[in-house]
This record gives structure tokens, C-alpha cells and sequence, in this order.
């Protein structure tokens, strides 16, 4: 395993060679490089590579891009005097109209009003972080949003293979709920459930780069052998094969996951020497929520790593 100082700093380096290359395609007006090239490029899992972008920059890659193109908008509209239609189409933007408003959304002046004022000193928008900082100085920029481990442990190690009964949940991921009722509500009259059975969400999309009703998440119970779905009531059977799992055990209200994953995956995985592996998130629930208070909900945030 590479020592972790230096498994740090590459993760760094190959997420730089990301933002250099966002950098490139929006100060040629070039559409953004896709999910899939960013990820070849980086020599990052797929599956995971839009969660460590985020967790690492503090922005998606669309929020990231478009930040840039505005930004050059905005040097383009205090240093020249081309037309704003010139400008925004040359920013990635089809329309003046869709370049104003995104403009005044971004820094609070219409593109006119802005460079009328061009002589002020260029006041850019502070950063998710809240850290200032101009294009050229985004490829070094890497502050975790939260710096203090919100993780009671962390571990590596092999999980079995599990066979669940499962329920799609599309939409926002808090609002999962409905989907787990629906699955004991079968699973129970079917004799299901028992006490070695496990409740366990597994989440297929980056909340900050997927909108948040297209998010795709698997509401499931472990099923013993011989269980088969039940299209009628929307409940199929899935399995995560045994693999190497980072787990995070973590005690407090999920309504602070989002918190979690970004430590998770900006903090913990570059320094921990190691690489993540193609597969989803789980989390396996270790009390019910429903009937312990939110400081005291129990959960094993499970990452797939490379053996």
C-alpha cells in the first residue's frame, strides 16, 4: 500500500489534471468534457469519480464549469469591447438571454451594468468554501468543506456477498422513507424478517452532480435463499457481491449524510492509501430510526475500495 502523504498528493495531482482540462474547454468555448473522459483522465473509478470531484473542489463539475465560463465572461466583458452576444456564445452560452441571467444570478449586475463598472476592482463571488479565487487559481484549490471526522471508526475489510429484496427509490435521498415501508410492509407477511435481517439503502448517484429528482436509490432487506421479486409490488431482488469495503461507522441524524460523504470521500479516501473501486454506496442501518432519537441513529457507510 503507498504511504498516505504520497497517495494524498496524488489524488490531488490527478484531479488538477481535471480542472486544467475543464479550465482549457471553457476558455475555448468547447462543451464540457463528459463524466466518462474526466474520469479516464484522472484514473479514477467511474462510478465514484463525481463524488470525490465534489468532495474535493466543493463544487459538480456542471457548477464548476459554469463558474469558469462566467468568469471569463466577465474578464472578456471588463478587458474588451466585443459585443455580449460575441462573448457569451464564445463562453459556451447559446443566447444573450441565457448568458445575462446566469451572469446576474452569479455576480449580482447584468453584463451591461457590469461593464459599465469595469473599473471597480473585480469583486468574484466567494467559493463554496469560502475561499476567493479567479480561474487560474482553481486547479490548486482543495479545501475540504469539513475538516473534523464526523466517523466514530473507520475500517477496511472483505463484506460478504448479500441478497436483498429491493424497492426503487427515485427522487430526493431523504425521501427514501416510503420506499423502505414498502419493502417490510412485503417482506413481513412473507416471513422476511427475522432477527439477522439487515435494512440497507444503496445510493447510485453524486447529489451534487445528479438533479435531485432524477437521484436513483434501492431501499432493501437481506432475503434469504428462495425469495424471488414481485413486480406487483415493485420489488425486485439485487445483490452486492462480496467485496472490500472502507466503512465509516457514523452516530448522529442523517439529515447530516451529506456532511459525512464529503468528509468521506474529500478527507478519509485521498489520505487513506486507497483507491475506489467500481460499485455503489451502502448503508447498512444499525438501529431503527424510528424508534431511537436523531443523535443516536446508527449507520455503516460502506465505500467499495480496491483490494
Amino acid at each position: 500500500m503507498p504511504q498516505r502523504h504520497d497517495t494524498a498528493m496524488d489524488y490531488r495531482a490527478r484531479m488538477v489534471r481535471v480542472l486544467r482540462r475543464l479550465q482549457e474547454a471553457a476558455g475555448a468555448g468547447e462543451p464540457t468534457p463528459s463524466v466518462e473522459e474526466l474520469a479516464k483522465l484522472a484514473h479514477f473509478s467511474r462510478y465514484h469519480f463525481s463524488r470525490l470531484f465534489s468532495s474535493m473542489t466543493g463544487e459538480s463539475v456542471a457548477a464548476h464549469t459554469r463558474r469558469l465560463r462566467l468568469e471569463r465572461g466577465a474578464g472578456e466583458l471588463a478587458g474588451t469591447d466585443r459585443q455580449v452576444l460575441d462573448i457569451a456564445l464564445a463562453c459556451g452560452f447559446e443566447a444573450h438571454e441565457s448568458f445575462a441571467r446566469a451572469f446576474k444570478m452569479h455576480f449580482g449586475r447584468t453584463p451591461s451594468e457590469f461593464r459599465a463598472g469595469a473599473r471597480e476592482p473585480l469583486d468574484l463571488p466567494a467559493a463554496p468554501n469560502g475561499v476567493r479565487y479567479g480561474p487560474d487559481d482553481a486547479a490548486g484549490r482543495f479545501v475540504p468543506l469539513l475538516r473534523e471526522n464526523p466517523m466514530a471508526e473507520v475500517k477496511v475489510e472483505t463484506v460478504p456477498a448479500r441478497r436483498l429484496a429491493a424497492v426503487r427509490h427515485t427522487g430526493p435521498y431523504h425521501e427514501i422513507g416510503p420506499a423502505f415501508a414498502r419493502v417490510f410492509s412485503w417482506a413481513g407477511p412473507r416471513g422476511v424478517l427475522g432477527p439477522t435481517t439487515e435494512a440497507i439503502g444503496i445510493y447510485h448517484d453524486d447529489h451534487m452532480q445528479t438533479q435531485p429528482e432524477d437521484l436513483r436509490a434501492d431501499a432493501c432487506v437481506t432475503a434469504p435463499p428462495g425469495f424471488g421479486g414481485d413486480a406487483d409490488a415493485g420489488v425486485r431482488m439485487v445483490e452486492i457481491p462480496a467485496c472490500v469495503c472502507a466503512i465509516g461507522l457514523f452516530k448522529g441524524p442523517h439529515a447530516r449524510f451529506a456532511e459525512v460523504y464529503q468528509w468521506f470521500f474529500g478527507t478519509w479516501l485521498p489520505a487513506s492509501g486507497h483507491e475506489p473501486a467500481d460499485g455503489p454506496c451502502f448503508e447498512l442501518y444499525l438501529n431503527n430510526p424510528q424508534q431511537v432519537a436523531p443523535e443516536d441513529c446508527l449507520t455503516a457507510i460502506h465505500i467499495p475500495v480496491a483490494g
